[in-house]
């Protein structure tokens, strides 16, 4: 008996040492035990051993995130290592190019990335959404059904919009603007003859849309709850010039205010402001009353911040702040062997050192390398966000609003200052080809 059980003992091992590696699942039952075997009587003492038949695929580096940083990071290691790259969406998008597409200037399909600049580089492009992380075991569940193992994992998951629970938000005809879904909702309004619109944020991704909105002939409000546009980027006198263009373009401003409710049946009709402003979404007919031909046709986007996509990951023991993933220089998390990097991390200003937003992809690119080159012995370090963008804004980029406080404004001219020419929000209008 001890000498059949030792023979079972040594061929269980050496089918172990065989295809651990491979990620097989290995069970021990008692006979009479075993699922889907028939009761024997055979001793029960018996142990044997089941190799499972389904195979876990396993990458040397699996990736979370079709965005920036999952194609930087691919593009040093695809070559070098086995990597895959679970992305959820059907194509990783240019997202700063989506204004352009309801301007026109641009066809939807431009702002879509070719795939090939994952395959291209060797790496396995998974079109799948991770549903389970499992630092412990080193393994990712997707909504197929799918296990992937790795030695290594990044989370590039990015960030989604952010659309405020108030009164009327889920009415329709309001949405947020990031995914190539909203992109389309917002075409098809504009298709169904939407006259009206109120772009909610200020920001440079709400100017650029309101501007693009207001150019195709839609009655445009763009509200903000700061005093001044680019509020998180400018300082007042920065944007001045820039301000008066858009009210000259024929946008209505509503700064220093909020939107409060939303009203309507099931499409959304009214916005009410904070200061008791009504903006009426449906036309008019020639009585002053609500054109009925007309109705379900009024259109809100709220562009008012963005929150990483970090859900995924909140119980998995990872360390996570308010407003990401936590880091450090290498772009590694509290777990060793995780990495995070783009918009679902938390990191500091490159400028002031404090903790700071940096959502842009400008930002996610270098993290990706940061990961990718250490990856391969390097010893690099990613020093910090820096928030430059350029919003079709004539000479120059606009630049960190913490590099503007770090300056005394005696030692820091202004552009027009310099070049004695205003700043227009419309001079850089096409993407470069």
């Amino acid at each position: 008996m001890a000498h059949l059980l030792f023979a079972f003992y040594l061929l269980g091992l050496t089918a172990w040492k065989r295809y651990k590696n491979q990620n097989w699942v290995f069970c021990m039952y008692p006979m009479g035990q075993v699922p889907g075997e028939k009761n024997t009587d055979l001793l029960e003492l018996l142990i044997i051993i089941i190799v499972k038949g389904t195979q876990m695929t396993k990458f040397e580096v699996l990736i979370i995130g079709g965005g920036p940083a999952g194609i930087a990071i691919c593009k040093i290691l695809g070559k070098n290592k086995k990597i895959g790259i679970i992305r959820p969406e059907n194509y990783s998008m240019v997202y700063c190019a989506m204004p352009y597409v309801i301007e026109k200037i641009l066809p939807l399909q431009k702002t879509f990335k070719k795939d090939e600049l994952v395959t291209d580089t060797g790496a396995d492009l998974i079109r799948d959404t991770a549903t389970r992380v499992d630092l412990q075991a080193k393994t990712v569940e997707t909504a197929k059904g799918q296990t992937y193992a790795y030695d290594k994992l990044v989370i590039a998951t990015g960030a989604t919009p952010v659309l405020p629970k108030l009164e009327g938000y889920q009415l329709k005809g309001v949405t947020t603007f990031k995914t190539e879904e909203e992109l389309r909702s917002v075409q098809a309004a504009i298709e169904k003859g939407t006259k009206k619109a109120v772009v909610v944020g200020a920001g440079a991704i709400g100017i650029e849309l309101a501007q693009a909105l207001n150019k195709i002939g839609v009655e445009t409000h763009l509200v903000d709850a700061e005093a001044h546009i680019l509020p998180n980027m400018m300082d007042p006198e920065m944007v001045e010039a820039a301000q008066a263009e858009l009210i000259t373009s024929g946008l209505s401003l509503h700064l220093n205010n909020k939107v409060v409710a939303l009203e309507g049946k099931e499409h959304v009709e009214k916005v009410l402001l904070e200061d008791g402003t009504s903006i009426n979404l449906n036309s008019l007919d020639n009585s002053g009353e609500t054109d009925q031909n007309q109705e379900d046709q009024g259109l809100v986007v709220f562009a008012v911040g963005m929150r990483p996509a970090v859900d995924l990951l909140r119980d998995t023991g990872l360390a996570i702040g308010p407003d990401g993933i936590i880091v450090n220089e290498k772009m590694e998390t509290s777990i060793e062997g995780v990495y995070a990097a783009g918009d679902c991390v938390q990191f500091k200003s490159g400028i002031t050192n404090e903790i700071t937003g940096g959502k842009l992809a400008t930002n996610a690119v270098p993290m990706g390398r940061v990961i990718a080159k250490n990856m391969l012995g390097q010893n690099k370090i990613y020093k910090g966000f820096l928030m430059v963008q350029q919003p079709r804004l004539k000479i120059f980029s606009l630049v960190d609003l913490e590099f503007r406080k770090k300056i005394p404004k005696a030692d820091l001219m202004l552009p027009w200052d310099i070049l004695n020419l205003p700043l227009l929000f419309r001079s850089c209008r096409k993407p470069r080809k």
